[in-house]
């Protein structure tokens, strides 16, 4: 095998990522590595070749009979966003989550729609499975009239997420909620059974300017009790 000797003054995510400051530093290390050029590779079944932001081939390298490969470029060919932010020396992989939380203080939940809804806090309510949640608001006397949430956010966002989950009582297997943006039109519904009684979802935020709602129904006869899970709800 043929190999070219790369001598790297700077971190080998430099090479593969792009470009990092050269502000040398104490993390820096020099070392020895080889560029690979009997390496090929194969995407979703057909050859595929890494390169550059301006389509030049890059190859693989090995250290140490480890192989480092192109991250951006691999990153990019499966779709996964990736960043890197100068400041904190930081490679982000998939979205940043520069979220807000239901849970901020700097949300406002309205509680006054129905007597029946509020947060709860309550950990006995809020271990499901092997995650114990923090916070959820509660909306209790499900049935076949619809209990809604009504959330101010301040301002406006394009994304978000929900974790829902349901406690039925013996007449209810099911119950459907929805997210909702300002003008009533529906984001995103979801379905909750006793058998699969937590859903988590994404949803794209259209014609908001600060309110969502989200809402829950099930059907005639007795009350069961809806709830968005806060902490791992968010928008963004």
């Amino acid at each position: 095998m043929k190999k070219t000797m790369f001598i790297s003054t700077v971190m080998l995510v430099s090479f593969f990522f792009g470009t990092i400051s050269s502000h040398a530093g104490p993390v820096l290390e020099e070392i020895k590595a080889y560029l690979n050029h009997e390496i090929t590779f194969v995407l979703n079944g057909a050859k595929w070749q890494p390169a550059d932001a301006n389509g030049k081939k890059v190859e693989p390298i090995t250290f140490n009979g480890t192989t480092y490969v192109p991250l951006r470029a691999v990153s990019q060919a499966l779709g996964v966003p990736v960043e890197y932010d100068g400041v904190n020396k930081q490679i982000i992989l998939g979205e940043k989550r520069d979220s807000v939380s239901f849970l901020s203080n700097t949300i406002s939940l309205d509680k006054k729609s129905y007597y029946t809804s509020s947060v709860t806090h309550n950990a006995s309510e809020l271990k499901l499975g092997d995650k114990q949640y923090k916070g959820a608001f509660k909306l209790e006397e499900v049935s076949s009239n619809r209990k809604k949430l009504t959330i101010d956010f301040g301002k406006a966002y394009a994304k978000g997420h929900i974790v829902a989950t349901a406690n039925f009582n013996v007449h209810h297997n099911e119950m459907k909620f929805r997210v909702l943006n300002d003008n009533d039109e529906v984001l995103y519904e979801g379905t909750l059974t006793k058998e699969a009684p937590l859903v988590e979802a994404d949803f794209n935020i259209t014609g908001m300017n600060r309110y969502l709602s989200v809402d829950f129904v099930a059907t005639v006869g007795g009350d069961s009790v809806g709830y968005v899970l806060l902490d791992d709800s968010w928008v963004k």
